[in-house]
């Protein structure tokens, strides 16, 4: 079985192929056609161009075999905007602010997520299951860390980069409100 892992950062996970900067996913996909089990591509697609998302999207789907799956995870502003009357969501606000990405409003904390952090893109949920669709997957909105295959379940790490910057701070709450996860059948 062939699981790999796109933009993993140092978030590498045990029985996956890890990859970060050296593979380029704006270029063609070192697999394979019909090779790969799962996808994992985790706060990544944001820092391509949509073109550029697209089209990775579109290499994903090649190298998957038939049946294969992969989950992508991407912020997501419209979340933000649903989340506003999440227990959370202040300290959401007071977290950003304290670490100086934002000015700690609700609108700082849209710019913030649309424009730093090397960002290029702006997907949504809808989005990105309408992209999917169109190329082909059969696309559905999951719960984090919530899939119904065993392999993508309890695998998202990006919450872990906001954990421990301040000691009141709950990482996987702050990711559940600004991140939308689509799963993707090819």
């Amino acid at each position: 079985m062939i699981k790999v892992n796109f933009g993993c950062g140092g978030h590498k996970l045990a029985g996956w192929e890890n990859h970060d900067l050296e593979v380029d996913i704006r270029q063609p996909l070192p697999y394979e056609d019909s090779s790969v089990d799962f996808v994992l591509a985790e706060h990544v697609l944001e820092h391509v161009t949509m073109h550029e998302g697209f089209i990775f999207l579109e290499e994903v789907f090649r190298i998957l075999k038939p049946s294969g799956v992969a989950q992508i995870l991407v912020p997501d502003v419209t979340k933000i905007r649903k989340n506003k009357n999440h227990p959370y969501f202040d300290s959401y606000l007071k977290f950003y602010q304290s670490n100086k990405w934002t000015d700690g409003t609700y609108k700082s904390s849209i710019i913030a997520m649309a424009f730093n952090y090397c960002h290029m893109a702006l997907w949504t949920e809808e989005l990105l299951l309408c992209v999917m669709d169109s190329i082909g997957y059969n696309a559905i909105p999951v719960v984090i860390d919530n899939s119904e295959h065993e392999e993508l379940k309890n695998i998202s790490r990006h919450w872990q980069a906001y954990q421990g910057l301040q000691p009141w701070v709950d990482g996987k709450t702050i990711n559940e409100i600004d991140t939308a996860c689509v799963e993707g059948t090819k």
